[in-house]
């Protein structure tokens, strides 16, 4: 097994708008495909260009869409506090395959992770 250290940046961005109204705006600029028909019609395809269709189809404004949609504050909420935190997996499958023709480790990293998280801080329970 081959151990390779990588660098990876972090970035953040703090706004004034609530959480809800940051969830929203990004829902309103990425695709959320059916990722069940999603990957059907990913397997259906016959050649990249249809393959490139059906991600055309499938991404928002953005030219990004949702894979996944991890809701973490309904976790960590059990643990005594009211965190409001998603994780959104978003991506383009088009663009991940472009990135790893030139690095092929590419695929590692897209899609790539979003965290949206309110400010306000909570405290687990004292166990």
């Amino acid at each position: 097994m081959e151990v390779r250290t990588i660098n990876v940046q972090r970035w953040s961005i703090t706004s004034q708008k609530s959480f809800e109204n940051v969830v929203a705006s990004i829902e309103a600029h990425v695709g959320k495909p059916n990722m069940t028909d999603f990957g059907a019609r990913i397997a259906a395809a016959k050649t990249y260009t249809e393959v490139q269709d059906v991600v055309t189809r499938a991404v928002g404004k953005s030219g990004l869409m949702e894979f996944m949609r991890i809701d973490a504050g309904a976790v960590l909420a059990k643990a005594g506090g009211n965190p409001k935190s998603i994780r959104l997996i978003i991506g383009n499958p088009a663009i991940m395959e472009s990135m790893a023709r030139l690095v092929p480790d590419a695929v590692s990293y897209a899609p790539v992770t979003v965290l949206i998280e309110s400010t306000a801080r909570w405290c687990a329970p004292e166990l």
